[in-house]
């Protein structure tokens, strides 16, 4: 389980997470959603502790490392995709390049030059296959074509198991779709919320 316990963000006197407090449990996919602004990406920030923070954040009361998908995608700008996967994933996985439909010419070109659609699935292949626990997704999905973005939220929910999965979206349609629980952030606290309400 992660727990978090008393988390506190601010930037200088603006108040961004007020002493949120919850518990994230093994097995399920997450969604988090909330106007811009109100601190979703700061939230994921706080857990891959790339942030300063006050309060906890512990996973069974130990530290632990994340992946995380940014938005906007970031990925070193003078490597290939094939040299990003076989590097950061081995060999065995550069058929998934194929499988979200990223053509043999792009997989050859340097990120620098990629489209942000194609830069996008390669952050996410890396990512989901290769998180231990924790996998965190900031606006996954909104440079990948439809198709595309259907293998995804497919990928997703058959990695859910023993993991713990967040996704940040405004995209009301595919946090219904993929999360089994949505979360509220709103007025610097952090609220469950029933999928009925999204259409509110």
């Amino acid at each position: 389980m992660l727990n978090i316990n008393n988390l506190f963000k601010s930037y200088n006197k603006d108040i961004v997470l007020d002493n949120i407090s919850f518990s994230f449990e093994e097995g399920k996919i997450y969604g988090i959603i909330g106007d811009n602004g109100s601190g979703k990406t700061t939230l994921l920030n706080c857990i891959a502790n790339r942030i300063n923070y006050n309060g906890k954040i512990l996973l069974d009361k130990e530290t632990f490392d994340v992946s995380y998908v940014t938005s906007p995608p970031l990925l070193p700008e003078f490597l290939t995709p094939i040299e990003l996967i076989n590097f950061s994933l081995g060999e065995k996985y550069l058929n998934k390049l194929d499988d979200l439909k990223i053509k043999q010419d792009d997989q050859n070109k340097l990120i620098k030059n990629c489209s942000l659609g194609t830069i996008s699935k390669v952050q996410f292949l890396i990512a989901v296959n290769s998180f231990d626990k924790i996998l965190l997704l900031d606006e996954p999905f909104s440079n990948m074509d439809q198709n595309s973005r259907k293998k995804c939220e497919t990928i997703i929910k058959n990695k859910k198991d023993n993991k713990i999965i967040i996704i940040t979206s405004h995209d009301y349609d595919l946090i219904d779709k993929v999360c089994d629980d949505v979360l509220l952030l709103k007025n610097h606290k952090l609220k469950l919320i029933s999928k009925k309400e999204l259409i509110k």
